[in-house]
């Protein structure tokens, strides 16, 4: 049983023989057909090591297309969830595949420093360390050496380079995809019941009727709240690269003064509501979504209704993450001064900060006026006639009630509110 199984044509036997050396000397057990005897028992022997190895790599190129073998070997590995398509030589891949994601190693020069050279390591090594879904066995817990360290957070946990993590890297693990992006934390794929319980004397008819539903695929989800920083760090010396579609009245909110992004000689000065960024509204926080994917290279979006419920709630039944009751050092609301500092009160389960009370955080959906319609997959449910969308989480000004992991509110998409913000979710490459 191999690390890596290298599927290749052999057109291509060169550029496998590099990689397959490669990884051997990164400390990878490494299967290619290098040492294939007579014809007579080949099909027996690359089946049994495809279904055994924990990878396999495809090594796309112009031959490899024209490939029945590789094309085979990839659909196999696919099916396996556990392909990790590699572009060495341009081509257009099978249509099968064209949603795949590939790792483009077109132009790499061999260099084992290089990112992408990093990015392939780092994602071998996950899924070599994955349980064994037939027994459920865990692999010796190895820290995985080839994801980098950017920064540290106070509390001295580590925050990784975003480039190296995928949707295999162990959940809880922190990110950013730039020293200056907002924190991410890998949030699991699972299933949970969506709705207020019955017997919760405070459950409004909005919350139900309850609904299992399935995330089926890993996310991560920022710790904090989106605050008024994590995008001015993106205008050094005053020049803004924030994208240029997000409205000039959100600019001059976050910048101060009169219209649009500041001159190169002045210094920023937003307004700050307790650290945390509010008065956005829906399409302004899809806008600063946008930005940092265009910025950043990775696919930042809002949650919908199903994602942050159930990124809310960490796993838990009960009416908030931390129990059945809130006191005011669970939660900030109650108050009529702000938000609190993000980081003010213990995380969830997930990691995941300030999901009760502060402020109230966009979701994707449109507002219905029950779960009937929510999808059971975990995707938003979008009425383009409706102007109104689903907030969720509560604020610095609500009763605790509101704060519940299955309380509902509605928001107009033009509404620009104090105790309202923006909490973004990234996707994870497969």
């Amino acid at each position: 049983m191999a690390d890596v199984f290298i599927s290749y044509s052999h057109q291509d036997r060169a550029i496998a023989a590099n990689f397959a050396a490669l990884l051997l000397d990164a400390g990878f057990s490494v299967w290619w057909d290098d040492r294939l005897g007579p014809r007579k028992g080949w099909d027996r022997t690359i089946e049994q090591e495809l279904a055994t190895a924990a990878a396999v790599l495809v090594l796309w190129s112009p031959t490899a297309v024209e490939s029945e073998w590789v094309r085979i070997e990839a659909y196999h590995a696919k099916q396996q969830d556990k392909l990790i398509p590699i572009m060495v030589r341009r081509c257009a891949p099978p249509i099968e595949f064209t949603f795949s994601q590939f790792l483009d190693l077109d132009e790499w020069s061999g260099d084992t420093d290089a990112a992408p050279w990093r990015k392939l390591l780092a994602w071998l090594a996950d899924f070599r360390d994955q349980p064994d879904e037939a027994t459920g066995v865990v692999a010796p817990k190895r820290d995985n050496v080839f994801r980098r360290v950017l920064f540290r957070l106070p509390s001295g946990e580590a925050v990784y380079e975003g480039g190296a993590i995928g949707a295999r890297t162990p959940a809880g693990t922190l990110f950013a995809d730039a020293e200056d992006a907002p924190v991410m934390r890998v949030v699991p794929a699972g299933g949970f019941t969506m709705g207020a319980e019955p017997g919760d004397l405070d459950r409004s008819i909005q919350e139900g009727p309850r609904k299992g539903i399935t995330i089926a695929q890993p996310f991560a989800m920022a710790i904090h709240p989106a605050a008024p920083d994590a995008f001015l760090r993106f205008c050094p010396g005053g020049e803004c690269r924030i994208d240029a579609r997000i409205r000039p009245s959100l600019l001059s909110r976050l910048f101060g003064g009169g219209g649009g992004a500041p001159e190169a000689s002045a210094a920023p000065q937003p307004q700050r509501d307790g650290a945390v960024l509010t008065s956005l509204n829906f399409r302004e926080a899809l806008d600063l979504a946008a930005a940092l994917s265009t910025q950043l290279g990775a696919r930042y979006r809002l949650p919908s209704e199903a994602e942050w419920e159930y990124a809310c709630r960490a796993g838990t039944t009960t009416r908030y993450a931390f129990g059945d009751t809130a006191a005011p050092g669970d939660a900030c609301f109650g108050r009529s001064d702000g938000p609190a500092a993000p980081g003010s009160f213990a995380p969830n389960r997930f990691g995941l900060y300030d999901m009760h009370g502060s402020v109230r955080e966009w979701t994707q959906d449109t507002w219905h006026d029950s779960l009937d319609f929510t999808p059971a997959d975990g995707l938003p449910y979008v009425d383009t006639r409706s102007g109104l969308r689903v907030v969720r989480g509560g604020c610095w000004k609500d009763d605790a009630t509101r704060l519940r992991s299955a309380a509902r509110s509605r928001a107009s998409e033009v509404l620009r509110s104090p105790e309202i913000g923006v909490r973004l979710l990234r996707e994870l490459e497969r």
